[in-house]
């Protein structure tokens, strides 16, 4: 992930730890509270087992990614703004795989519902706003559906890390990545030169 966060509690901070280096499906109860006696650390009484550990991680979590969602501002060019919540989706996306996510829903009840609900009311709307603000100030085509293409842009970042559709050994996610906002960029920018500078940088 590209933040770092205090959980306040050296329990869950070496449970986030694990699951960033070792993957979800990786994590144990036993492979935390082991780490943790190294440091002389018991387990919390109110850690039985790791779905109280991810119940109690899962809202510090979302509200900080929620702050760095919120952080990418750029009103005066709103097809960089763009660019850069791709970039935020994807380092998202990199960590919650489809298959991640499947954990969450079969697993993790409480922090599913979170996960949809940041999805929903933080990075969607995100997406629509920008697009309806670039509609607005004539930076993005009249004719674009920014609700529709919200959700289809958003979707489709999930999707090119999807193992399933874009394996590993055949493409890179992140080309796949570079399309879809090259596409995205191409039909809705208004001024096809603004389109090309943006996307020679990213």
């Amino acid at each position: 992930m590209d933040i770092e966060i205090d959980y306040g509690d050296i329990f869950l901070n070496t449970a986030a730890r694990q699951f960033i280096q070792l993957g979800v499906n990786n994590v144990t109860y036993e492979s935390i509270v082991q780490e943790c006696k190294g440091d002389s650390q018991a387990p919390p009484v109110e850690y039985k087992n790791l779905q109280d550990i991810v119940s109690a991680m899962a809202p510090i979590f979302f509200d900080a990614r929620k702050k760095l969602c919120n952080s990418v501002n750029l009103p005066d060019n709103l097809a960089e703004e763009f660019v850069q919540i791709m970039k935020h989706c994807s380092d998202f996306f990199l960590f919650f795989s489809p298959q991640t996510v499947v954990l969450l829903r079969e697993r993790y009840t409480y922090a599913f519902e979170i996960y949809e609900k940041h999805l929903k009311d933080v990075v969607l709307q995100k997406i629509e706003k920008n697009f309806i603000t670039g509609i607005k100030q004539g930076e993005y085509q009249v004719d674009f559906n920014p609700i529709i293409s919200a959700k289809l842009c958003l979707d489709q970042v999930q999707v090119a890390f999807d193992q399933l559709i874009f394996p590993n050994d055949i493409y890179n996610p992140w080309d796949v990545i570079r399309v879809i906002t090259r596409n995205q960029l191409f039909a809705m920018c208004t001024d096809p030169k603004l389109s090309m500078s943006i996307l020679n940088t990213y």
